[in-house]
């Protein structure tokens, strides 16, 4: 008889992850590029509005993993709840 394995309950769908996932990339090119690209005020213009666009998708999705955890305290303190909403935040 197989192992029961414990489904992680902070999971959503596999398309809602690699979502979210494949926009974590793109936000961390995005810091990479702000960061160094300090003098074209055209790309750092597209960037920025790179950057607002993110930050809402990553709020709600903080949000939304809030609000359908099971123990949000769980979620949010041993969870790293706080590293996605503090990751959810713009930095310039």
């Amino acid at each position: 008889m197989a192992p029961k394995v414990a489904k992680n309950r902070e999971l959503k769908g596999i398309g809602y992850e690699l979502f979210i996932g494949a926009l974590s990339i793109l936000s961390i090119v995005n810091l990479i590029l702000m960061a160094v690209i300090r003098n074209d005020g055209s790309l750092e213009t597209v960037l920025m509005v790179i950057n607002a666009i993110m930050f809402p998708i990553f709020l709600g999705d903080f949000l939304y993993r809030f609000f359908t955890a099971k123990d949000r305290a769980y979620y949010f303190f041993r969870g790293f709840g706080w590293a996605d909403l503090l990751s959810s935040l713009p930095f310039q």
